[in-house]
């Protein structure tokens, strides 16, 4: 569903930092729930030029041979200048993709390499940006130069991304859980012609409503559209978003009738509220037995003017 990428998405603009997610995959555990998701993550130059002062403070002794009078920042930066400043006519990497996974029982370690050429999309860009195949010394450095730094990235980046992840594992599950028809309430009513059996249902609006309403397009491109769309999402789960159609089921003397096609939005406050359900009730049975009413009374003035002429 592209409404947990562009709510991962928005929180990554939300907290500044230059990655964007993709091809997201969601996990669903035994229960049903989605519980977590694979997904690829983009992540810019100027992200990971921001960790390499953090990734040179990792360490006593210089990772680079040849290098050791150099700060460690300066050379991780170097090193990424060199694909990054580099072109195949009208080719560049502006990017290097990391796969991240994140789902119940899974822990990332820190490790001591990570090759971002196991990953296709990059070794396919790198490979042709190079020009020189997989022996290259440019090719080489990404592969085996940078293994330590990406290592270090990778864990930095599945970090970033777990409270993301939750919050959209979140939104998508209460979309799911609400999307059946359900049941809220269960009485009868009276008026002057008798009593009917009244069930009262909610159904979650579809899902294309809902993320129009949680995360419009529109809103990505920037800052302040981000954090509005991480707003729209807090008041989604905390049940104030006009999220839900409900409506009645009910017996009338010419038959069952259900208002399911004029339903009234509600979000979960009003309607778990007794006072607001209440008002809701006295409203809604005010329209659905208006019409009712009249074609109930027509009938039996059609009824008593048949008995009289004896048809």
């Amino acid at each position: 569903m592209k409404i947990i990428e562009k709510i991962i998405n928005a929180f990554l603009i939300s907290r500044k930092h230059s990655v964007k997610i993709s091809n997201v995959i969601c996990l669903s555990g035994t229960d049903g729930k989605f519980t977590g998701i694979c997904c690829d993550a983009d992540v810019s130059f100027d992200f990971l030029y921001s960790y390499a002062p953090a990734y040179s403070s990792t360490f006593l002794d210089i990772p680079f041979p040849g290098f050791e009078d150099q700060d460690i920042a300066d050379c991780v930066k170097c090193q990424l200048d060199v694909v990054k400043n580099k072109r195949n006519r009208s080719f560049l990497i502006d990017h290097i993709r990391f796969p991240v996974s994140s789902r119940e029982g899974f822990t990332l370690t820190r490790g001591d390499s990570y090759d971002v050429t196991e990953c296709e999309y990059n070794k396919e860009r790198l490979l042709h940006l190079t020009r020189q195949g997989r022996f290259c010394e440019d090719y080489l450095t990404f592969k085996d130069g940078l293994s330590s730094f990406f290592s270090f990235v990778n864990f930095e980046l599945h970090e970033i991304v777990k409270e993301g992840i939750r919050l959209a594992l979140d939104v998508l599950n209460k979309i799911t859980s609400d999307q059946p028809d359900r049941l809220i309430k269960d009485f009868k009513y009276h008026d002057c012609f008798g009593s009917y059996n009244v069930q009262i249902f909610s159904k979650g609006l579809p899902v294309d409503i809902l993320e129009t309403m949680i995360a419009p397009d529109r809103l990505l491109s920037n800052l302040s559209g981000s954090r509005q769309i991480m707003k729209n999402a807090s008041r989604y789960l905390k049940g104030f978003a006009l999220s839900n159609r409900v409506y009645m089921k009910y017996g009338w003397r010419l038959a069952d009738v259900d208002t399911s096609d004029y339903a009234k939005v509600m979000s979960d406050r009003e309607m778990h509220a007794r006072d607001d359900l209440k008002a809701f009730c006295s409203v809604f049975f005010k329209e659905c037995f208006a019409s009712g009413k009249y074609e109930y009374e027509a009938y039996l003035s059609e009824r008593q003017h048949a008995i009289r002429n004896g048809y």
